[in-house]
């Protein structure tokens, strides 16, 4: 299960991290890639914001690699399935809305899906094994 554990770590941080820095440094490529609209000139700061965001979560899954303590590992797991819920729904809404983009559902999709596996993961002690 460890080997697991760290395969999932490595996995979904490096596509936050990778994501994140893309955004950062170049957000109308990003949402190009992502097949989204661009955004105005001003609002590119904030996407690059996000962006911050983004790569700090995914980094944050480093730290639970190797984690030689399941507490650790279980952690983090909970603090980022927290912020990919929210996330899940902030951009739901907001799809609903029409203030979005229906492509943007992709992205409440990957991190509803992810916050799902680790909260099962999570109730079934998965660290503990």
């Amino acid at each position: 299960m460890k080997k697991w554990l760290n395969w999932w770590n490595i996995a979904v941080g490096s596509m936050d991290a990778c994501t994140g820095i893309l955004l950062m440094f170049f957000p109308t490529m990003t949402l190009q890639l992502m097949g989204l609209a661009p955004v105005s000139q001003e609002a590119q700061v904030f996407l690059s914001w996000m962006g911050g965001f983004v790569f700090s979560v995914g980094v944050s899954y480093y730290l639970a690699v190797g984690a030689k303590h399941a507490l650790q590992g279980e952690t983090i797991w909970k603090s980022t399935a927290l912020v990919r819920a929210v996330i899940a729904c902030f951009v739901t809404t907001q799809v609903l809305r029409g203030n979005l983009e229906p492509l943007w559902l992709s992205v409440a999709f990957t991190d509803g899906i992810i916050a799902l596996i680790q909260g099962i993961g999570i109730k079934k002690h998965w660290w503990h094994s």
